[in-house]
């Protein structure tokens, strides 16, 4: 389902009560599953169309798991419907690694790096960037459209003035088949601020 560092995880689910408008309670066999729809969830009773509700899956640990999701009529304590999560985290694979060290210095200050993106590929593809810790690093730009083969285009990062200790860190820079979402390279970056 995801990889433990690329964070959080989104499905949307579907359900509707037999009556029409229903007040909805879900419950996870997981802590790693959360309900990220408002709560209460409420279902429309004038059209007939399923209610969508958004379940986050953020994984802690590597495994494969299968946890339930109980979607409950709370006036009624009835099961409207169970769903069956079939999840598997795992570390990604890691391609390249790099070493930022960031200078701790005054409120306003941004670092600006460059890094290079390749498509490999013998056909042009297009790619999306995701970042493990987007409070640490930003990315311009997030997509890149129809890459020719053989060709490598910039990317800026941007590291924002939000840590005031020395410390380190690892971010991970992910770049994922725009279509498919599968994970292409994964950039290691560790950072230390000093």
């Amino acid at each position: 389902m995801t990889d433990l560092e690329r964070g959080r995880t989104t499905l949307c689910a579907r359900t509707r009560a037999p009556d029409g408008a229903a007040l909805i309670e879900l419950f996870s066999s997981s802590p790693a599953i959360q309900c990220l729809t408002p709560r209460p969830i409420l279902t429309d009773s004038k059209s007939n169309a399923p209610g969508a509700i958004l379940i986050g899956y953020e994984p802690h640990t590597t495994s494969s798991d299968v946890s339930l999701i109980s979607a409950i009529d709370a006036s009624t304590q009835t099961l409207l419907t169970t769903w069956i999560i079939y999840s598997t985290a795992e570390m990604p694979n890691v391609t390249k690694q790099f070493e930022i060290r960031i200078p701790i210095e005054h409120e306003d200050n941004v670092i600006t790096k460059q890094l290079s993106i390749s498509n490999r590929y013998s056909i042009p593809r297009s790619f999306r960037i995701n970042i493990s810790k987007p409070q640490l690093v930003q990315v311009n730009p997030t997509e890149l459209k129809n890459l020719q083969p053989g060709i490598s285009v910039p990317i800026s990062l941007y590291f924002p003035n939000v840590v005031r200790k020395p410390m380190s860190v690892e971010v991970l820079l992910y770049i994922l088949h725009m279509d498919t979402g599968t994970e292409e390279e994964t950039f290691s970056m560790l950072l230390t601020y000093f």
